[in-house]
């Protein structure tokens, strides 16, 4: 818990300078409650980050992996839908799954898999 006060403290802190030059619209309650350690206002800012684990990365990697060895033909990789609905039951929302193929593709990692299956989706932020 005190790792997360820190971090919300930098936040609020980050927050009230972004505010003074007006470049951040949020709230001064949520900038007081992030310097003042508030736990709803601690527990929604963190929640909003989209923490994804080196598991979740690892559980996609998983899927392209066959694909980029080349024990598998890139032919017969599944479509997006098919493997997101896979990731779905382990626990891999769609946007999280999302984000993980954007930060593979522009680490340049299963680019050749991505590219295959691509067509169709909505990447965050148009990156790929």
């Amino acid at each position: 818990m005190e790792e997360k006060l820190v971090f919300a403290k930098l936040l609020g802190e980050m927050y009230r300078i972004q505010k003074s030059q007006g470049i951040y619209n949020g709230t001064d309650g949520r900038i007081f409650g992030l310097l003042n350690g508030v736990e709803e206002d601690v527990e929604s800012e963190i929640e909003n980050l989209g923490f994804i684990s080196q598991k979740d990365i690892d559980k996609v990697s998983d899927v392209f992996d066959p694909f980029y060895k080349e024990e598998i033909s890139l032919d017969e990789i599944p479509s997006s839908k098919t493997i997101q609905l896979s990731l779905e039951k382990e626990g891999i929302s769609e946007s999280k799954y999302i984000t993980i193929l954007d930060y593979l593709y522009l680490n340049d990692r299963y680019t050749l898999e991505i590219e295959k299956i691509k067509s169709g989706i909505k990447f965050a932020g148009n990156n790929i």
